[in-house]
Formats: structure tokens, C-alpha cells, sequence
């Protein structure tokens, strides 16, 4: 598979960047994903091949399935049709501003997490993925993102102790 997605569209706003991505080749192949961001995958999969630092697993994967990527090295390995997804990077201080505002420490990181379930990070990713795709036309969409609950949201992020 060739490193760059078949579309890849990518747009930054204070403190957070999202790229959107639709790859349409599929069978065996290699894509790393990057650390400390967040993704969502909008299409549903009866069976992918993955790996968390080496140890590979095959499982199905859920249409708003979401990821949270610590330190951990997250590698896609196999699909058998087109994906679609989206990544968000938050700024290290974005993210610490975001805990600090919501009572949850002044050192917090993104917890390694895939596969889950979690609407609020799905129903974002829709949003971000409709600027993206619309050219931007919010602008500063960042503030909505600010606003929502961190604190209804524990997969999120973990203190450091």
C-alpha cells in the first residue's frame, strides 16, 4: 500500500489539527498511526489486522469505532475494503489547558485506547470532518470543541501520578 492515503485532506485551528483520510486500497499492507492524537473510523470493517507494539490481533471494527493513541505504536495490517477516518492532534499545552479547566490534573496525557465506543468523540469527529471537507466555513470551530464536558469523558485522558 502506498504511505499516503488515496484522499488526504488536513486543516489546522488553534491548538488542534485534523486530517481526514480515505484509503481505498486493501489486503495486506503497513500504516502506522502517529502517538498522542485521537482518531475515529467512519466505516465498518467485518475484519482488520492490527498491532499495539508488535502483538497483532484480527477483530472487526465497528462503523465510529474510536482510538485514543498514547505512546503505544498502533499499526494497521489488513483490510478487506475502503476506509475512512479522521485524526485530531491536540496541542500538549491545548490538552493540559483542557485538564486544568476541567479539574483534572495539570499533567494530562492521552490514555492508549482503541476500538471503543464513545459518541461524544464520534459526534466531533463528524463535525471536524464536515469543516474539513466544506473548506473551513466555521473557522473557529476549535471554541465548540473547548466546550464539552471533559470530565464525562474519562477514556480521554489519565493523570499522571
Amino acid at each position: 500500500m502506498a504511505d499516503q492515503p488515496s484522499v488526504f485532506l488536513k486543516q489546522e485551528w488553534q491548538d488542534i489539527t485534523v486530517e481526514y483520510g480515505w484509503l481505498e486500497e486493501v489486503g495486506d499492507f503497513e500504516f502506522a498511526m502517529p502517538k498522542h492524537a485521537i482518531s475515529v473510523a467512519f466505516l465498518p470493517h467485518n475484519r482488520v489486522t492490527w498491532s499495539v507494539e508488535g502483538t497483532m490481533q484480527t477483530t472487526a471494527l465497528p462503523a465510529g469505532s474510536s482510538f485514543l493513541y498514547g505512546d503505544r505504536k498502533f499499526v494497521w495490517h489488513y483490510r478487506e475494503k475502503a476506509s475512512e477516518y479522521i485524526t485530531i492532534y491536540l496541542e500538549p499545552k491545548y490538552l493540559q489547558q483542557i485538564a486544568i479547566e476541567h479539574d483534572l490534573g495539570t499533567e494530562t496525557k492521552l490514555a492508549h485506547r482503541v476500538i471503543f465506543p464513545e459518541p461524544t468523540i464520534t459526534q466531533i469527529a463528524h463535525l471536524l470532518k464536515g469543516e474539513l471537507l466544506n473548506q473551513g466555513l466555521a473557522g473557529t470551530l476549535f471554541e465548540g470543541v473547548r466546550g464539552f464536558d471533559a470530565s464525562a469523558l474519562p477514556p480521554w485522558g489519565q493523570k499522571n501520578q
